[in-house]
Order: C-alpha cells, then sequence, then structure tokens
C-alpha cells in the first residue's frame, strides 16, 4: 500500500498545485476582458510556455513516443517539421498579430478581429458565425482526444473503468478552466510546462542507464529503428512538412501572441519556447525508441509508452510526478481549447444576436457555463476511449490550420484580402479536410496509404485555401478606406517596434 500512498501524494499535490493557481488567478479576474484575454498582461515567459504546453498536449508524451516507439527515428521530421513552423509562426504572426488585434477594434477574440479586419461593419455576423462555428467543431474534436488520454492514464493509475476515469478528467478540467479563466489557463501552463520538460527530459536518460546496451537491443529486435532516412518517401515527407503549416491556424496558439503585454516581450518569448519545444521534442521521441529497448516485445497500446516506463522505473512518488507531466500536456490543451471554444460562443455568436445589454460579470457566468457545456460534449465525444490520440489530434490540428491558417496569414501580409475572400479561405480549408478525412480510403490504394501519414490532409487544405483567397480578392478585392488606413497604422507600429 505504501507504493500507492506515494503515488497519490504526488498527484494529489500536484492536483493541489493547479487549483492555489486557478484560485488566485480567479481573484483578479473581474472584467470580460480579464477572462478571455488576461488583460493583454503576459511576460514573455508565461507566453512562451502557455503557447508551447497548449500547442503540444497529450501528442507530446503519448502520441508521439507511441509513434517513435512503432516507427523508429523517422518520426524525427514531424519534430523537425513542428520546431520550423512554430519559429516561423513567431516570426511572421505574433508581433502583427499583437498589433493588428489591438489596433483593429481592440479584439479580445480571434472570431472579432477577423470580423474587423475585414469589414467595418460591426453588425455584420456571417464571417463571426462561420469562424466560431469552426472553432467549436474541431475544438470539441481536439478536447475529446485529450479527454481520451487523460481517461487512458487515469484508467492505468487507479486500475478503474475507462468510463469513471473519463468522468473524472472532465470534471478536474471544468472546474479550473471555468474558475479562473485565461489567466488560470496561462498561470498554470507555465507550471506545467516546466513539468513536462523535466519529465521529458529525465525518463529517456534513465531508460538508457537502466538498459544494458540499449542501442544494440534495438538493432537486434528491430534493424531499422534507429534509421532517420528508414522508409523515407514523398508523401510521408509532405506528412511531416503538412504539421509544421498547421502553426498559422492554431487559436489556442495565436490568442497568446493577443495577450502578451507587449511586442517588446515577444523576442525573448520566441527564444524561451523554442528552446522548450526543441528540448521536450528530443526527450518525447527518445522515450519512444529506447522504449523499444526496454520493451522489445510489441506493445498493444504503444501510447503508453511513457507510461510504463515511469512506473518500471521509478519509486511510486517519482511516478506519480512524472504521470504528472502527462496530465499536464492533457489539461494545458485542453483548457485552452475549452475557453477559445467558449469565447466563440459567448464573445462572439452570443453577443452578436443577442439584443440584451449584459454586464462583464454576467458574461463572465456565461462562459462558465458555455465551459461546463462544451466539457460534457466533449466528454461524450471521448466515450470511445479505443480511439487513437494521435490520429484524433491530427484531423483537429488539420482542420483549424487549413480553415485559419492562409486567412490569419494573408490578413497581416496582403492588404487586398477582402472579406469574401476570408470566408472562401475558410471555408474552403474546413472542407477539404472534412472530405479528405470521409474519402481518402476510396482515393488511393491500401499501399499508398501506408505512407500518408495523420495531418497530411492539412497540406491540400492549406494550399486550396490559400489559392480560394488569392482569386476571390483579385475578383473582389479589399476597398473600405478605413480598413485599409488601420492597416498601414499597423504596419507602421510594426515597424517602429
Amino acid at each position: 500500500m505504501r507504493a500507492d500512498y506515494g503515488l497519490l501524494a504526488s498527484l494529489g499535490l500536484y492536483t493541489l498545485i493547479v487549483f492555489l493557481i486557478a484560485y488566485t488567478s480567479s481573484l483578479k479576474t473581474k472584467k470580460l476582458s480579464d477572462y478571455m484575454l488576461g488583460g493583454r498582461s503576459l511576460s514573455a515567459p508565461v507566453t512562451a510556455l502557455g503557447a508551447g504546453a497548449s500547442d503540444m498536449s497529450s501528442w507530446l508524451l503519448m502520441g508521439l513516443p507511441g509513434a517513435a516507439y512503432l516507427y523508429g527515428a523517422n518520426t524525427v521530421w514531424i519534430a523537425v517539421a513542428l520546431c520550423v513552423g512554430s519559429y516561423l509562426n513567431w516570426i511572421l504572426v505574433s508581433a502583427r498579430l499583437r498589433v493588428f488585434t489591438e489596433k483593429f477594434e481592440d479584439s479580445m477574440t480571434l472570431p472579432e478581429y477577423l470580423r474587423a479586419r475585414f469589414t467595418s461593419d460591426k453588425n455584420d455576423i456571417l464571417l463571426k458565425l462561420i469562424v466560431s462555428g469552426i472553432f467549436v467543431v474541431f475544438f470539441t474534436i481536439y478536447s475529446a482526444s485529450g479527454l481520451i488520454a487523460g481517461a487512458l492514464l487515469l484508467k492505468s493509475i487507479f486500475s478503474i473503468s475507462y468510463v469513471v476515469a473519463l468522468l473524472l478528467i472532465t470534471s478536474i478540467i471544468l472546474v479550473y478552466t471555468a474558475l479562473g479563466g485565461f489567466l488560470a489557463v496561462n498561470r498554470i501552463d507555465f507550471f506545467q510546462g516546466i513539468l513536462m520538460l523535466v519529465a521529458l527530459v529525465i525518463v529517456p536518460i534513465v531508460i538508457f542507464f537502466n538498459v544494458d546496451m540499449p542501442l544494440d537491443v534495438i538493432n537486434k529486435v528491430a534493424p531499422k529503428h534507429l534509421d532517420v532516412f528508414s522508409n523515407l518517401n514523398v508523401l510521408l515527407v509532405l506528412s511531416y512538412v503538412a504539421w509544421g503549416l498547421g502553426y498559422f491556424g492554431q487559436p489556442h496558439i495565436l490568442v497568446r501572441f493577443m495577450a502578451v503585454k507587449s511586442t517588446k516581450e515577444l523576442p525573448q518569448a520566441r527564444r524561451i519556447c523554442t528552446s522548450w519545444m526543441v528540448l521536450s521534442l528530443i526527450g518525447a521521441i527518445s522515450v519512444g525508441i529506447l522504449g523499444k529497448a526496454l520493451f522489445p516485445d510489441s506493445l498493444n497500446d504503444p501510447e503508453i509508452i511513457f507510461i510504463l516506463s515511469a512506473k518500471m522505473l521509478f519509486n511510486s512518488f517519482m511516478t506519480g510526478i512524472l504521470l504528472s507531466a502527462v496530465l499536464s500536456a492533457i489539461m494545458s490543451t485542453i483548457s485552452a481549447l475549452l475557453l477559445m471554444s467558449a469565447s466563440a460562443l459567448v464573445g462572439d455568436i452570443y453577443r452578436t444576436i443577442s439584443t440584451r445589454n449584459i454586464s462583464d460579470k454576467q458574461f463572465i457566468w456565461l462562459s462558465r457555463g458555455a465551459v461546463a457545456m462544451l466539457s460534457l460534449f466533449s466528454g461524450a465525444l471521448a466515450y470511445d476511449g479505443n480511439s487513437k490520440v494521435l490520429s484524433v489530434v491530427a484531423f483537429a490540428w488539420s482542420g483549424l490550420g487549413a480553415a485559419f491558417g492562409p486567412v490569419i496569414l494573408l490578413g497581416l501580409y496582403y492588404k487586398k484580402m477582402s472579406y469574401r475572400a476570408a470566408i472562401a479561405g475558410m471555408v474552403t480549408g474546413a472542407i477539404v479536410v472534412l472530405a479528405w478525412n470521409m474519402l481518402v480510403t476510396n482515393i488511393f490504394s491500401a499501399e499508398t496509404l501506408k505512407s500518408i501519414k495523420p495531418g497530411f490532409e492539412l497540406l491540400p487544405g492549406f494550399i486550396l485555401s490559400v489559392l480560394a483567397i488569392l482569386i476571390t480578392s483579385k475578383i473582389f478585392p479589399q476597398k473600405d478606406p478605413q480598413i485599409l488606413s488601420t492597416i498601414d497604422e499597423c504596419l507602421a507600429e510594426n515597424s517602429n517596434s
């Protein structure tokens, strides 16, 4: 029983820290802008680790190690694509988006910003509804992937049923997200980002020194496992490249740029986030590759390789801390997704269609109610515990990246991009990803499908969305003098910062 008490003690300590941060943040949440955007007050370290932790999700400690365990060192190319995509997002998007969202009506949400960027008609609801609708669909799917991972984790720790574990993880995330809002989510993500990095550095090192000649063992059981170029082909490379493109359209990452204190914080935040990403991804892939030496016989569920390694190599208290890192990866992303979805429902859809005059305090409570509703809906989607975390994450990542990536990127750099072009781009990107997932098995042979990894659909979706935007903007260019003038102001401020 002592081992169980050690595990429970460390998990309990982690949960206590999370709820203390949420509670103290709730005391500072007075206005809707505080709940949705933290009052645009985030420091560079909090912005950096908040973006990193919410970006990586359960995929970092479950999906990616599982892929590395199955496919070997060639999964490093996913990490390369992600690092390049993230870095370009910081370089090309972060500073401009921070300035644009403030200049365009001090927008608190991305739907609000996109409406202001493409039309000066404050009563327009079509674009907001499209943006918010895409948000809610793909964010709910994304959240479900995290709940699946969280339920599997709690099931393995406490030997409880999947359904009970699902209810437990949903309840924990619901309470701390609804309580403190954006400020709580970011402060908790800062703490969780550190915990995730520590875990991903410690576990592969301990595996390496606890297995006799681990590389020789791997070469014996899987001869091509350590070859980074093994089984590479054009379709596989394009699948990996597609992951990097997704960064430009991930609202839960972009909102961190909007909330930073000033653009002067961004260079430091970029350096911190990039360093965190590189170390974390190396650690995650190392866990999967070295896990082949620890568990040479194929696992039924490779996505729990990190969990199994922690339980085998560490005492119960330390195991609890390491499993808290997995919980951190899961909770950091789901909380960000739920908050963004709630802001879309309340801050964009409800405020647009409602004629009632409601105070900020009432909006905060409405947002908390929306978080609760979306949590339950995501939990319902996660009811099937047989779904693979990597595949579900890839689908949601692709949908968001294809629908919003081109719109965000071109909206910051292409002055003539218009209202109709924005709608055309978003709808095209979303439809291509949805259609791809429904029809792909009917289009390609079984042999070709082996080279098309989850996430490939983002590439055609992104390209066709860009084409839709450029063609529509040529036919219907932006002519609103107020919008064009505001863009010039934004560009002038960016050049001076």
